[in-house]
């Protein structure tokens, strides 16, 4: 049975996916320096946390067990929601393939996703539980670029378009037999962003996708 989502969560993630379309231009060109998973976290957490406005929404949140996304109710000690956050990408920056890291982050992903019933923080000066009402699955939130321009090698392989790349990588996300998977993924640009860096025009994708179980 699929999973309902809390109203805040939506309108947040929403108003996440045209923040991007608005930027477009901006995180293509990102896209070609690194992996911005962290970059497009953060830029999440700034709206979640407008939905927000009587919670606590911390990032990289626990001790043996840390998630993205936390957004705890502070007063009660209690989770309200948890999420985890996994960049894929094609290429490495602009010059090489690097399809081999992302069998690893899918099962990453996926091992986050077991239902959590408290998180515990503890530093030197304090210590606190956080217990969730409920036991639940966090959310998962997936970031897929795709990086193309002529005469590249990897438009010779077999995941050689944006469709592709996406199956393949919610193909990895699902080996996990241990639940079912349901996901939403969205093509931001809908159309390749065209970004020239040292003479080469590059052509750049992002689907953002959703996954809960």
């Amino acid at each position: 049975m699929e999973r309902e989502l809390p109203q805040e969560f939506i309108t947040a993630y929403k108003e996440f996916q045209t923040y991007i379309k608005n930027n477009s231009k901006k995180i293509a060109t990102l896209q070609l320096t690194a992996k911005i998973e962290n970059f497009l976290r953060d830029e999440f957490i700034c709206i979640l946390s407008d939905h927000y406005k009587d919670k606590l929404v911390a990032s990289n949140f626990g001790n043996k067990r840390k998630y993205d996304i936390c957004v705890i109710d502070e007063d009660k000690k209690e989770i309200e929601l948890l999420i985890e956050c996994k960049y894929f990408t094609n290429r490495c920056r602009w010059w090489g393939i690097t399809d081999g890291t992302n069998p690893q982050a899918a099962k990453a992903l996926t091992k986050q996703l077991d239902s959590a019933s408290e998180i515990r923080f503890k530093s030197e000066s304090y210590e606190v539980t956080y217990s969730s009402p409920k036991p639940q699955n966090p959310l998962g939130i997936f970031f897929i670029s795709y990086v193309a321009g002529k005469g590249f090698p990897d438009l010779k392989t077999k995941n050689n378009t944006l469709q592709k790349f996406t199956n393949h990588i919610k193909g990895l996300i699902a080996d996990d037999n241990k639940r079912e998977y349901f996901f939403e993924t969205v093509d931001i640009y809908q159309n390749p962003l065209e970004i020239t860096r040292c003479n080469k025009k590059y052509e750049v994708n992002l689907v953002v996708g959703l996954v809960k179980c």
